[in-house]
């Protein structure tokens, strides 16, 4: 039992880690006005993940198996960006010609790598090394920290409860588990659109407390209603 608690909790550090790697590297590629597409096009993808998630344990019943399949493949390197923060100039140009030879099938030339560096937005070289002090070094700024890491505790609560539900609500549980992933794709795309209308704020506020309401209404049901009205 310790060792599945102390494997399972590695797995959720590890998972959370490529995630937020992935999401950083992504928004790193592209300019701020573009920034919100791309952070909303990778959460796209993540509800993407939920259809190849079902195939893949479709196929890999045991469960230790199926976790190294889904996690190997989210070992990435460090990001541009951040290399050029460090003045590791020569691993950015290393990963910069990566990048090109998988994407394109080709080399770029010298003055493309040249223009890169030298372009203001990508170099930016950071005078000191922040730690996570830094995010309750002032008050206002530990009151921002603690309002985040309660959303996040809240999302991720209501989030991950109700997959892990899946099974209760009858029927088979790969196809509810590709429902789960579906939903999200209109999800996304009210939310995006609700940004630029009446802002993240609203925005947040308001899906809160219509999710917080549902989960207080179904709760509140005989048991079995969900599945019967499925």
């Amino acid at each position: 039992m310790t060792v599945y608690i102390a494997s399972l909790g590695l797995q959720g550090i590890i998972t959370g880690c490529v995630f937020f790697s992935i999401y950083t590297l992504g928004v790193e590629f592209v300019g701020p006005s573009k920034r919100k597409l791309a952070g909303f096009g990778i959460m796209y993808f993540f509800s993407f993940g939920y259809f190849y998630i079902v195939l893949f344990a479709y196929f890999i019943k045991d469960w230790r198996h199926l976790n190294l399949a889904l996690i190997v493949p989210g070992v990435l390197p460090e990001s541009f960006r951040w290399l050029l923060s460090r003045n590791r100039t020569e691993e950015a140009v290393d990963l910069i010609r990566a990048i090109s030879r998988t994407n394109i099938k080709s080399e770029p030339d010298a003055e493309t790598i040249q223009s890169v560096l030298d372009d203001e937005d990508e170099v930016v070289l950071s005078p000191r090394t922040y730690t996570p002090i830094d995010m309750v070094r002032t008050w206002r700024r530990a009151a921002l920290t603690a309002n985040v890491c309660f959303n996040w505790m809240v999302n991720s609560m209501v989030y991950y409860g109700l997959t892990l539900n899946l099974e209760s609500l009858g029927g088979n549980l790969y196809l509810n588990f590709l429902l789960m992933g579906a939903i999200e794709f209109p999800g996304y795309t009210l939310a995006l659109v609700l940004l630029d209308k009446i802002g993240r704020r609203r925005t947040l506020s308001m899906f809160m407390v219509l999710g917080g309401v549902a989960c207080i209404v179904s709760g509140s049901l005989p048991a079995g209603t969900l599945s019967y009205l499925l």
